[in-house]
This record gives C-alpha cells, structure tokens and sequence, in this order.
C-alpha cells in the first residue's frame, strides 16, 4: 500500500528538510518518526523526545517550537539513523529501495545517515552519540555487516568522552547544563547502559558500563497517563507508562550487568553467586507495580520478557545433573568430590522462564499483534523456543512450542536476519526426529507439519527454503564457527541453545573484537 492513504494519521507531524536528502515528502518522514516513537523508542529510550522533536521542528505533534538547525539535540545524521531504523515498522512502499526486498528496508536513509557520519567533526556530541545507537540497532538486523559491535563500542567511548559513564575522565554535573542538556544526559547515559547490558547479557558476555555519572531520570506519573497509540493501527490505545518502563529498565540493567560481571567475565564466580543473583531478579519481579497486570502497552511486556531471558542467561549453560556425583554411597561433606545440591534447578528455571516468554508473546499477539513487535522479541522468542528443545522430555507437540514457533514465524519473516535464525530453528527442530508425533497430530496446521516434519509429504521448494540466504556467511570465516559445511545448507544438522546464541551473534553483531572468546557460566 502507498503511504498516503494513511498520511493524515500520523500522529507526530515533522518536516522532512533540512533533515534529509533522501526525500522531500514531510508525510512520509511523519508516519516514519511516528513509528520510530510508538514501537522502537520506548524500548530503547536513549534520548529524549520531547527535546529531539521540538529541536526538529515540532512540539507534542503541533508544530511548535524553534527553527529546525544542527546541534546538539538534533541533527541530519540523527534523524536519517532514526529514518533507517523506522523503515522496519513500516509496511509501506516508500519504506523499501528495492520493492518487496525486505533487506533493502531504509537503505537509502541509511547511506546518507553514512555518508553524514562520515563528514562529522571527530569530537563527540549528543547527537553523534545517540545516531551511532541508532547504527548499532539498525547494522544488528542487517546481517551482513558486521558493525552491530564496533557501533556500539563506540557509543560507549563517546559516553566516556561525553562524561556520561565511566569512572575516568570528564565528569558533569546537572548543575552544569541547560534544562534540555540536562534531561537528554540523563536519558542517553541510563539509555546507554540499558543497551549495553541488554546486548553483552543476551550473548552470554561481561558487559562494559559499570558506572553511570548522571542521575536517573525521575517518575512522571503525569507522563505514564499520556496515551500510548498503537499507530498507525486502530486498536486500543493505552497509558503510555514511559517513565515506569524506564524506571524499571534501569533496575533490571543493574542486576543484568552484575550478572554479566560475574557470570560471563574472565573468572567465572561460583555457584552460590548464581543463586543470589537469581534471587535478585526475583525480588525485581516481586516488587513490579500494578501497572504490570493486565491491559501493558508492549514495551512493559518487552521488559518482563526480558527479565526472563535473564534467568535463561543465568542457568542456561548449567548442566542439569553432574554424573559425577551418582553412586550408592552415602554422601558427606568430606566425600570426595561431593557438592551440595543447588538450591535452584537449572532445568527447571530455564524452562519456567521459556514458558514465561510464551505466555507474553501470546498476550502480544492478542494485544497488538507481532507484525511490529520490537527486535528484541525476536531474540527472547528464539531463545525460548531452544531453551524448550534442551529439555530431555522436549516434545514437539508441546502447545508454548507451537504457539511461540507460530510467533516466531511472523517475527523473523520481517528482516533478513530473522529469517536466517528461523531457517536455524526450523533444521533445529527437525534433527529432534519428532515428525511421527506432529504428523498424526490432528490438532497441528498443515504448515507446521511440513515446517517441522524431517520426512515431509510436501517435497517442494517453499518460502523457508529461501531463509537459507545469507547463512554462507558463516562458512567465509572460521571465527563465525561455520554451519552447514561440506553439505547443503537445507540439510545441515540443526543447533543447540549455545550454538545458536554463537551464530545469532554472528550474524547479527559481527564479533567482539573486546572479547574474542565468549565465557561461559560452566561446562555445558
């Protein structure tokens, strides 16, 4: 469909120039900004955006405010970085550079927002810092660029120049700063250290921040009651409840990063640390408002499946039994080899946490749908579904599995690297040589059946034969550990959770050149 059936909906009104090069339609760069605001920036709230609209040219949708100019708040490279990465919430034609190729989505903002980087002065500002965050989330979906880190790394040298984060260097005070300063610091510091130990945690990884130098921003109750808008769809608008997001976003982030730390560093902590850290996080979810029952708008469902990909993260390289400790003799504390038995079962917290993300994925679907669900549904969708496929009674027929590989189907078909993950999932699914359970089941669509069944009836090419493309890339290097060598990549045995945590982070964010070799919790 062509955008401007929809134009007059756009709830944010922007101008396109002198922001970008790539377009003059001030429609299309409101539905892109409007979508940016609704599905991406709640999740990833690294600037503020009361300050970045009225710097662009308008305040609260009414087109108040100063004269669009470069600075500190907002700049051409921010807003075509922006641009780039709404064009993924986007069903529309002017989204795409080439049509129907869902890998050319924002292409074209994203070469000028290149372009611009490239032709920026070398010292670091705000805006340089949070349109680099916006490289990173959009190089993190593109596959095959390998950036998603080194654009990262680099907003965290900016943060440390900037005074944001870090214990060395320069350091500013709120005292110090305008009004606007003062409110995008605090946002792009705290914004910052989310994304950073969201990402280091999800990929088994110590993460970098340990110390934010800005004050954490306040709860608005007053903000939490404006209304959230499923834009540009017509369901139920809801309270936006932005700033308890953020709030509670910033408490899981410390717990994530102890986590890391201590989990995922150069010294592997012991097991009595997991059980305190676990401990934590249930405390965090003790402690949730009310706001977190019933009617959330997506990103509190975001952030409570986030909180159970921690726990996944936390035990999922825990073996679930040590054979060593098995024999007919009693055991002592002075019993050679003995080990206490662990307070808390690997097993049987990874697989309440799978169960946990497929409950929420089923209230996002029922909800608002999982056409525009953020990215980051794509990683605890994933990694639900092989945290259920390491369990020793894994069953295919398992009705979270079907409804989460259903989810997941909807999810990875928008981007190059979902599809990619799906086609891992779906040779995963079959090397369990389950396919005489899921082909009598009467209960099991067709799809599924022909998606997950080793022996098919249906032997023709379909559409995820074609998630194939791309996964070559594996096989260039050894540091991407390969898949699918010396045979097809239809036919290559499929992956466990560890594996696939290693070619999902292959594929998405290239390899940390900080931490070469990733560090795991215990032996899997």
């Amino acid at each position: 469909m062509d955008l401007h059936y929809i134009c007059d909906e756009a709830p944010i009104k922007v101008p396109a120039k002198p922001w970008t090069n790539v377009t003059d339609d001030d429609d299309l760069v409101s539905h892109l900004v409007s979508l940016y605001f609704t599905w991406d920036y709640p999740v990833h709230t690294f600037l503020d955006q009361d300050v970045f609209l009225k710097y662009m040219g308008a305040s609260g949708g009414n087109g108040a405010g100063p004269e669009p100019r470069e600075g500190e708040f907002c700049s051409a490279f921010l807003v075509n970085a922006l641009l780039s990465n709404a064009c993924y919430f986007s069903e529309f034609s002017e989204a795409y550079v080439i049509p129907g190729d869902i890998s050319s989505k924002g292409c074209d903002f994203l070469a000028e927002a290149e372009r611009l980087k490239a032709d920026t002065p070398s010292r670091p500002s705000l805006a340089t810092l949070q349109g680099t965050l916006l490289m990173y989330e959009r190089y993190a979906m593109s596959r095959d660029d390998d950036l998603g880190y080194i654009m990262l790394h680099e907003a965290i040298r900016m943060g440390e120049s900037l005074g944001l984060i870090g214990s060395s260097g320069p350091h500013i005070t709120s005292e110090q700063l305008s009004r606007d300063m003062d409110a995008s610091c605090r946002r792009t510091a705290w914004g910052l250290f989310n994304i950073d130990t969201m990402v280091h945690t999800g990929f088994l990884r110590p993460c970098l921040i340990s110390h934010v130098n800005m004050p954490r921003v306040g709860r608005d109750v007053g903000q939490d009651q404006l209304l959230w808008r499923p834009y540009p769809t017509h369901r139920q608008s809801r309270p936006s409840e932005i700033s308890l997001y953020f709030d509670e976003a910033c408490n899981l982030s410390t717990i994530a990063r102890d986590i890391s730390r201590s989990m995922f560093g150069e010294e592997i902590s012991e097991q009595l640390n997991r059980e305190d850290l676990y401990e934590r996080l249930m405390r965090w979810k003790e402690l949730l408002p009310d706001e977190f029952d019933g009617g959330m708008p997506p990103h509190l469902i975001l952030l409570l499946m986030r909180f159970h990909t921690l726990a996944v993260n936390l035990f999922s390289c825990v073996p679930y039994y040590d054979v060593s400790n098995s024999s007919d003799a009693p055991k002592t504390p002075e019993s050679p080899r003995f080990s206490p038995e662990p307070k808390y079962t690997a097993w049987n917290v990874t697989q309440t946490a799978a169960q946990g993300i497929a409950a929420l994925t089923r209230l996002h679907r029922r909800e608002y749908g999982m056409s525009r669900a953020h990215p980051f549904a794509l990683y605890a969708i994933t990694l639900a579904l092989f945290t259920m496929m390491e369990h020793q009674s894994f069953n295919v027929l398992d009705q979270d599995f079907l409804s989460l590989a259903s989810a997941l189907s909807i999810v990875a078909s928008r981007s190059a690297l979902g599809r990619n993950l799906f086609h891992i999932f779906r040779q995963s699914v079959r090397a369990k040589a389950q396919g005489d359970r899921i082909r009598d089941a009467s209960s099991v669509p067709d799809d599924l059946k022909d998606l997950f069944d080793e022996e098919p009836t249906n032997q023709g090419h379909t559409r995820f034969d074609d998630y194939a493309e791309g996964l070559e890339k594996l096989n260039r290097d050894e540091k991407y550990h390969g898949i699918g060598e010396g045979q097809s990549l239809q036919d290559y045995p499929g992956l466990g959770l560890s594996d696939m945590l290693d070619r999902y982070e292959s594929l998405s964010l290239g390899k940390d050149s900080i931490l070469p070799a990733r560090q795991y919790p215990a032996p899997c």
